[in-house]
């Protein structure tokens, strides 16, 4: 026996709505997620009236939404406290730390990137240590768009395996360095 028509759409209405809330709460801290959803909410009843074609709303939904995020991220920048004008020299000692630690983990990528085969480190370390786009690297490597891609993937896969072997490394929540250590069985390599 097949759902009443208000009850299938009022399900497919919450299903929806929870997508929409994990996309959110990914995207932004937990304590602004709920104002976020507020956000939009508002511009989905403001705006659903506009959109013709039922097969197209849950897109536009999320474009909405990445609008509502890109916003709420500017008014955070924008309203964010402005730099101390003394310099403390004792305070950024946790930054200090946090840099040498990104900076050390930096040189083990550099280290294990240049281990991996030639192909997949050839195209690593254009995209992501050159910051050139596909489409550069493979103009520039002569092979394809799609060659590129695939190498890109399948060079990053290489390259974390390779990197959880050497090194322990521990993120937070968000996805920030916390710590990096080198394991026992890569103290010989060059990391």
């Amino acid at each position: 026996m097949a759902a009443p028509e208000p009850f299938t759409q009022v399900l497919e209405q919450a299903l929806v709505l929870d997508r929409l809330r994990a996309f959110v709460v990914r995207r932004v801290e937990p304590s602004a997620a709920a104002d976020v959803l507020q956000d939009i909410w508002i511009r989905l009843q403001r705006g659903a009236a506009n959109v013709r074609d039922r097969e197209r709303f849950t897109g536009w939904m999320y474009r909405v939404a990445r609008s509502a995020i890109a916003d709420h991220r500017e008014d955070r920048r924008r309203h964010a406290p402005a730099p101390s004008e003394t310099t403390d020299v004792e305070a950024p000692a946790a930054e200090a730390d946090d840099d040498a630690l990104v900076l050390a983990c930096a040189r083990s990528v550099r280290g294990i990137v240049e281990q991996l085969p030639a192909k997949y480190r050839d195209v690593l370390m254009l995209t992501e240590l050159e910051q050139l786009s596909y489409v550069e690297v493979g103009a520039r490597l002569g092979i394809s768009l799609a060659a590129v891609k695939s190498r890109v993937l399948r060079g990053r896969i290489k390259l974390r395996a390779a990197f959880e072997r050497c090194c322990r490394v521990v993120l937070d929540r968000r996805g920030t360095l916390i710590a990096c250590e080198r394991r026992s069985a890569c103290a010989s390599r060059p990391c």
